[in-house]
């Protein structure tokens, strides 16, 4: 354990992992890899994590704290403007429903 936390030295260090799990995830699942539930439930149904790896994607591509929040926070202001929890959740999109559309 101490030679990660010796590892991840910056926070940008840590950021980058969660980026990187982050997208592994994601790409797994788009390719139809077999991801056990506690996976998909720490990204899924933890929303406590949605903001912080949304941030973490941010900075890895904007090198940039400030614009990375500012990213964030344009993110969800405008998933919240349009998608009220749960009453419009037919309406989201997502990579599996993209594929069995066949465009």
């Amino acid at each position: 354990m101490d030679q990660i936390v010796s590892f991840l030295k910056t926070k940008e260090d840590i950021l980058l992992v969660l980026t990187a799990y982050s997208v592994i995830q994601i790409l797994a699942l788009d390719l139809g890899i077999n991801v056990p539930q506690h996976q998909k439930d720490l990204l899924i149904k933890n929303k406590i994590f949605h903001p912080i790896l949304l941030y973490a994607t941010a900075f890895t591509t904007t090198n940039n704290h400030r614009l990375s929040l500012i990213t964030t926070c344009i993110y969800f202001i405008i998933s919240f403007y349009f998608i009220s929890d749960d009453e419009n959740q037919e309406n989201t999109i997502s990579f599996r429903s993209l594929r069995r559309r066949n465009f």
